[in-house]
């Protein structure tokens, strides 16, 4: 039995890059292929779930925000404005470490 641990920022949608990584090592190593055992993931934040969400939730909105303002803006005080909120939640969003372990044990036939 083999395992691939990802580190990511949200539950869903690893499958993909680990099941690659399962097939790299399987071919690489054994010259077989996987075999997909289980997969799951387990949060491992240091702060609570739903705090986390929330915040991932706010810096996306606020880049989005901030983008748009950025691009539209009526004047040069509007658009550095927006420029500034974006950058700012970008730096935030960064700042925020991924909070989930994704893992995909395998086995290679």
């Amino acid at each position: 039995m083999h395992r691939t641990v990802l580190t990511v920022e949200h539950r869903d949608g690893h499958y993909p890059h680990a099941f690659r990584q399962a097939r790299d090592f399987c071919g690489d190593v054994y010259a077989k292929r996987p075999t997909n055992v289980s997969e799951g993931a387990r949060y491992v934040g240091t702060i609570d779930e739903a705090t986390y969400i929330a915040i991932r939730a706010a810096t996306q909105v606020a880049m989005a925000a901030g983008g748009a303002v950025s691009a539209f803006g009526s004047s040069w005080a509007i658009r550095n404005a927006g420029f500034g909120t974006a950058v700012a939640s970008g730096i935030g969003n960064q700042a925020l470490a991924p909070g989930y372990e994704y893992t995909l044990a395998f086995g290679c036939e």
